[in-house]
């Protein structure tokens, strides 16, 4: 079901994707190179 947000929810949806996005690059680069993991991954 979508769920309606009051004015600016453009603004948190943008905030939560770079959170996310942030994250998700950290976590590569403990883990190690995040190119190798991702071409690991598609082949």
């Amino acid at each position: 079901m979508p769920f309606e947000r009051p004015t600016g929810s453009d603004v948190w949806t943008v905030l939560s994707i770079l959170f996310v996005s942030i994250c998700f690059q950290t976590t590569f680069l403990k883990w190690g190179s995040s190119e190798n993991m991702i071409e690991g991954a598609w082949k």
